[in-house]
């Protein structure tokens, strides 16, 4: 059953759902043209008029007229007496045209009835079934083909007929016109859209005149109009309320298409500008917010303020208002007044008018207007770089870094002058990734010449930019030195008042390779022909991050070192030894530093440096800080290291001059195979006047082929430490001598040792040397779980020199402590001497029969003792002829025991030494004192 025709045709046309259905049409019109036909048996249809007057059928029957001559004669008519009475018109004023076959140029259509012959009898609905190439005629139920136009006349384009395009037309006589201007849905359905974006927002979209009501949000006018529109906002607006005003019609010139307020701007600030009549107006394609500051009171006006200015609505190239080919047109190009923003397209960025020179270097100036840079990031080819590795690059490079916003390199080779480049702190800059980006440096004037970047930092008085916080990073590149050695590549002064306690800006380094010119000796890892003197030569007052850091030089460790090669490093870090500065908290992690002099040097107070996982590979030397301690200011301070290696020639990390505590984790140091024997001691650690030192983990590896170095290799030397705490360290060798002292605690304080491993061959494991730091409970070392394996051990275990003696150390699980197995026979006079410390703690002896009567002494030695130093004797006197005599260090008899006449008398005797001369007696056993 056919649904009725207004539940057909009603609706909201702005809601989603309504769709007219073709479909459903056709059922309505079939049933209406059916009721007049074979359903209803009294009804006439005739084709004329005249054909109806010659009918007389009974009264009331009703009948149509189809396709009279006279188009005013068709219609539905009634009978009434001997008459025919006009009802009114056909019930039908839209026929649909079924497709007939034809072409696509040529269309051929049937309808299910006649239709009338007078211009704009009926309206007619077709649905195109393929895409035109050219003009069309149409021909209706077999009659002559007429021409198929516009509703304006014009014939129909190419193309312009699509499949599924429904087409809404009329019979104008000599042809066909379209009463619809494409296709009619995709009309309705585009106007939908554009109202339904603003009624997100909440604006009203206007076409006219309009006075904003106060519980608007703002209005939109989006179609081009014939005279400006004005909105008016009325003064009862309360104060802080905001309003939108956006112009989104297309045409950009056309002055007509304004909106104009009726509002006074808050110190008579233009909005797109004003009028003689001081009212602002929105230009076509741009917004604006107004916000309203002050009531009208006093016969003064209400007044607005700009909150938000003018932004472009549209920033495609097809749609942008003005578009300038190359940069160097920019300031001769015609740019109109109202416009505020323009693309420059060999630069690909936007540049902005404002209203005086920028400071910057990325402007320009046409006519008397200047413009800006108007990105948030500057992209090097923004500012004119090619980046081809051969073009120079350092204008645009210093161009991009002085708008003070990131720079982003891009993919290729930035290659930069450094007698021209410049990067004034605090800047931003980051590549792609390191292999991609390239920031290559020529013209360095070798080790005395230039800087690839100096920070400036000012002093107090006039800090300018270098301000507490700022930061400068550089990120995800490679920074390449080519052609000759430079100074550094970033540097920042030394020696500057007061910086230390009032600046402390940042900078930061992450994801950065350093390279050279390669030698292309891959073997070693990229050795290069070129280097910095100093990488990065970091200063004082300054703090530092670096991440990801991968640095390679030209030190070869094979070869005789040269001067300008053991002299180079990646990185100097302090002030100048005479103070004031230096550095506060610089972080390291994930570095891979290689072929150095020095890898890292700390000079001058460097505060809680924290280094982790840190390599340095194949260096002269690993890290040095050779500061003395002294006055007011001091050298490295609070320094902890983890999970790092140091692969190097001559020493992997020396320290001088500490006054705060030192933390090693996990801290692999190795002196490399194959290197250059420069026949000079190497030292592993070599810690020199610290407060208080933690060992825990890692290695000292002297890596050598047997004989291929001379001279000592020690893997822990451990000067004046007051307070050293160490354990789980391996000492490894390959060969005899590689290793001539595992570790050596000069001018000892207080200490454990908790745990060493050895790998291969050793001479002294342990050496205290030199004169303790003080007496008492200011000096002494507990060793535990300290390996005595002689087959690994080929001098001494534990060794003292100086005026360190045994004295100092309490030793938990030396083999002089533990109990012989088997008893010391005593049968004839003499003297036997047992040494606190040295001796086997447990002593058993057996005085048997001799020749005749004998006295024997056994005397104790004060040598290395330690206060509480204990030696027990188990005695038996098995003969009535011999005497045993116990004499104190002195010579003095302490006591003396006998069998007292039988077979056979035991003692056991304990030997306390004692600060004061105290001796305790253990059960009632005589006691023995021993003086120290």
């Amino acid at each position: 059953m056919a649904l009725p025709i207004r539940q057909i045709l009603g609706g909201n046309p702005y809601r989603d759902e309504y769709k007219p259905k073709k479909r459903e049409f056709l059922e309505w019109l079939e049933t209406v043209l059916g009721n007049q036909t074979g359903a209803n048996a009294g009804a006439l249809i005739v084709p004329s008029k005249t054909a109806l007057d010659a009918l007389s059928p009974a009264a009331n029957t009703m009948a149509w007229v189809i396709g009279d001559p006279n188009p005013n004669l068709d219609g539905v008519y009634q009978r009434s007496g001997s008459t025919w009475v006009k009802r009114g018109p056909l019930p039908y004023n839209i026929v649909y045209l079924n497709d007939d076959g034809g072409t696509a140029n040529a269309i051929e259509v049937t309808t299910a009835f006649g239709l009338p012959s007078a211009a704009f009898g009926v309206l007619m609905l077709l649905e195109i079934q393929e895409a035109n190439t050219g003009a069309v005629t149409l021909s209706i139920n077999g009659a002559a083909a007429k021409p198929l136009r516009l509703s304006n006349g014009d014939a129909i384009d190419a193309g312009y007929l699509q499949p599924g395009m429904t087409l809404l037309l009329s019979d104008a006589g000599a042809e066909y016109r379209l009463l619809t201007y494409g296709d009619v849905e995709a009309a309705v359905e585009a106007a939908y859209e554009q109202i339904r974006d603003a009624l997100v927002e909440g604006l009203t979209v206007i076409t006219a005149d309009h006075n904003l009501g106060r519980y608007e949000r703002g209005v939109s006018l989006r179609s081009d109009a014939d005279e400006s529109v004005l909105v008016t906002i009325d003064d009862d607006w309360p104060v802080g309320r905001e309003v939108i005003l956006e112009n989104l019609t297309p045409t950009q010139d056309n002055e007509e298409d304004e909106i104009l307020l009726n509002v006074t701007i808050l110190g008579g600030e233009k909005i797109d500008g004003t009028d003689e009549d001081n009212i602002g107006y929105i230009r076509p394609r741009s917004r604006h917010r107004l916000i309203k500051t002050r009531e009208a009171s006093g016969g003064d006006p209400a007044l607005w303020e700009v909150s938000i200015p003018e932004t472009a609505y549209f920033f495609d190239a097809e749609l942008y208002p003005i578009q300038i080919a190359t940069f160097a047109e920019a300031d001769t190009f015609s740019i109109p007044e109202y416009v505020t923003r323009v693309r420059v397209m060999d630069r690909g960025c936007h540049w902005k008018r404002v209203g005086s020179e920028p400071t910057h270097a990325l402007k320009f100036q046409n006519g008397t207007q200047w413009w800006e840079i108007d990105e948030p990031e500057i992209w090097l080819s923004m500012a004119g770089a090619v980046q081809d590795g051969v073009t120079d690059d350092s204008q645009a490079f210093s161009d991009a870094n002085s708008v003070g916003r990131k720079v982003r390199l891009g993919s290729g080779v930035t290659l930069v002058d450094a007698a021209t480049v410049t990067a004034p702190h605090p800047w931003v800059c980051e590549g792609d990734a390191p292999g991609k980006s390239f920031l290559k440096f020529t013209n360095m004037g070798g080790y005395e010449g230039l800087n690839g970047i100096e920070v400036q930092i000012t002093t107090p008085g006039s800090i300018g930019q270098a301000i507490l916080g700022s930061a400068s990073k550089l990120s995800n590149c490679t920074v390449w030195i080519s052609g000759e050695n430079g100074a550094s590549f970033i540097k920042t002064p030394r020696a500057q008042t007061n910086v230390w306690t009032r600046v402390k800006p940042v900078v930061n380094l992450e994801n950065v390779y350093f390279r050279g010119d390669s030698a292309g000796d891959a073997a070693y890892f990229e050795l290069s022909t070129t280097a910095w003197e100093c990488v990065l030569d970091l200063g004082e007052g300054v703090n530092y991050a670096l991440k990801h850091v991968h640095g390679a030089g030209n030190y070869d460790f094979r070869l005789e070192p040269t001067t300008e090669a053991v002299r180079s490093k990646f990185m100097r870090l302090g002030g100048a030894e005479a103070g004031p500065g230096g550095i506060l908290t610089p972080l390291f992690d994930h570095c891979w530093l290689q072929h150095y002099g020095t890898a890292i040097d700390i000079g001058w107070r460097v505060i809680r440096g924290q280094m982790h996982k840190l390599s340095v590979h194949l260096c002269w030397k690993g890290l040095e800080s050779l500061n003395p301690q002294g006055g007011g200011n001091w050298g490295l301070d609070e320094l902890e290291m983890t999970s790092s290696n140091f692969n190097v020639q001559k020493s992997g990390i020396k320290v001088i001059g500490n006054t705060g505590g030192m933390t090693f984790r996990d801290v692999d140091i190795t002196r490399a195979t194959g290197g250059f024997n420069h026949g000079e001691e190497w030292v592993g650690m070599d810690i020199d006047t610290a407060v208080k030192v933690t060992l825990k983990g890692g290695r000292a590896y002297s890596n050598g082929t047997d004989g291929e170095y001379t001279g000592n290799k020690i893997g822990y030397r451990l000067k004046s430490v007051r307070n050293l705490l160490a354990g789980g360290q391996l000492l490894r060798a390959n060969f005899a001598n590689q290793m001539t002292t595992g570790m050596l605690i000069e001018n000892p304080g207080k200490g454990e040792i908790n745990g060493l491993g050895i790998d291969g061959d050793i001479t002294d494991l342990i050496e205290f040397a030199g004169t303790p730091l003080g007496s008492g409970s200011a000096v002494g070392f507990t060793l535990m779980g300290v390996p005595d394996d002689p087959a690994i051990i080929n001098g001494l275990r534990i060794k003292y020199s100086g005026t360190c003696t045994r004295s100092l150390v309490r030793d938990l699980n030396e083999a002089s402590e533990r109990a012989p197995s088997s008893r010391t026979t005593i049968s004839a006079a003499g003297t036997t001497t047992l040494t606190f410390g040295v001796s086997t703690a447990i002593q058993r002896l057996s005085a048997t029969a001799g020749t005749g009567a004998y006295i024997h002494d056994i005397q104790f030695s004060n040598t290395g003792t330690r206060s509480k130093d204990t030696i027990k004797i188990d005695l038996s006197i098995q003969s009535t002829n011999s005497t045993i005599r116990i004499l104190d260090h002195t010579g003095a008899v302490q006591g003396t025991y006998t069998s007292q006449g039988t077979a056979r008398k035991d003692y056991t005797l304990e030997v306390v030494a004692l600060d004061n001369g105290f001796a305790r007696m253990v059960g009632s056993t005589p006691f023995i004192t021993s003086y120290l």
